[in-house]
């Protein structure tokens, strides 16, 4: 005979006519979370079978949340039409709590960082809704998801990474070694943007030749110090989101190496390709590899300055370098 199928409702809190959810309330353990009793999950299929006790146990858990602890029922309970798609960062974090509570990370792991990845788009969200969701994977140890949303926390926001610890849930749950971390690392990371824009500048070709200078380098410097002075020579640039750095250097280094520009030769300068014009020896630019691009070296950044366990490890002492950065260098 197979077991019936758990009916589901929520008791409407501020005592009106009750809407109620019950998850099978005749199984053996009724559980009562909440404050006041909100919500009754009881734990079937414990020993493989429901009974129907006449009085089942109930257990009080003032402390939990209602909303989380019907979603891991119904995860438990294979009751997948009755769990959501998508997650809000909040609830998520609640989950993962709770998961955590009940030693229950591994059976909901693969589902929390399903969600994780699929909800709420990292570029449109709050540096708290960041903040509960890297709580979240650092709760259930998920890596890939850590270093991402480290990368976004780190890129995406300028505000002062202290605005999370303004969520009490978040203070209690989220180290702060890894917010001086993520500060840190932004520090660095702008400085290394304002270097690329140094170096756009001095590395540039300035070879000229009868007082005309190249057109390449000509054009590839203007944009670099336009966007210096822009940034009044890099001073303000804390004032901004790395993303908005990161797009406006994009626009500066647009370097079409296939639209060849001619040059004399110099070490400084990518040049091949020899021809003769006006009885002078010349030569166009050649093209460069994608990770000597400005775009290719501000990818490489965003890799290079993600956080992850392994950096959290070499924080507390508990390992020498991180092996994610080892392959980076």
């Amino acid at each position: 005979m197979s077991e019936p199928v758990p009916e589901t409702t929520v008791i409407a809190p501020d005592g009106d006519e009750p809407k109620t959810r019950f998850i099978a309330p005749d199984g053996d353990v009724i559980l009562v979370v909440g404050a006041a009793p909100k919500t009754r999950l009881p734990q079937t299929g414990l020993r493989g079978r429901v009974s129907h006790p006449p009085s089942p146990k109930e257990i009080e858990l003032p402390e939990d949340s209602p909303k989380a602890m019907d979603t891991i029922s119904c995860v438990l309970h294979h009751q997948n039409d009755q769990v959501l798609e998508s997650m809000g960062s909040d609830d998520l974090f609640n989950i993962a709590v709770h998961a955590d509570k009940y030693d229950l990370i591994r059976a909901l792991k693969l589902l929390i960082t399903l969600w994780l990845t699929t909800s709420n788009p990292l570029y449109t969200s709050g540096m708290v809704d960041d903040g509960y969701r890297l709580t979240t994977a650092f709760i259930i140890r998920d890596s890939k998801n850590f270093a991402r949303i480290s990368v976004n926390l780190i890129t995406q926001h300028a505000e002062p990474y202290s605005e999370i610890y303004k969520v009490d849930q978040l203070r209690d749950r989220l180290p702060r070694m890894i917010l001086y971390s993520l500060e840190e690392r932004r520090t660095k990371m702008r400085y290394e943007i304002h270097e690329l824009w140094a170096k756009g500048i001095k590395e540039t070709c300035h070879e000229t030749y009868s007082s005309t200078t190249c057109k390449w380098g000509y054009q590839r410097m203007e944009r670099y110090k336009l966007l210096c002075k822009r940034f009044d020579g890099g001073r303000i640039i804390a004032d901004v989101p790395i993303s908005t750095l990161i797009r406006e250097s994009k626009k500066a280094s647009t370097e079409d190496m296939t639209e060849k520009s001619h040059c004399k030769y110099s070490p400084s300068c990518r040049c091949s390709d020899t021809y003769t014009q006006s009885g002078h020896s010349m030569v166009h630019h050649s093209t460069i590899q994608s990770e000597e691009t400005f775009a290719g070296q501000l990818k490489c950044l965003k890799k290079r300055f993600g956080l992850c366990f392994d950096c959290l490890d070499c924080l507390e002492g508990k390992k020498e370098k991180c092996a994610h950065q080892e392959k980076q260098d």
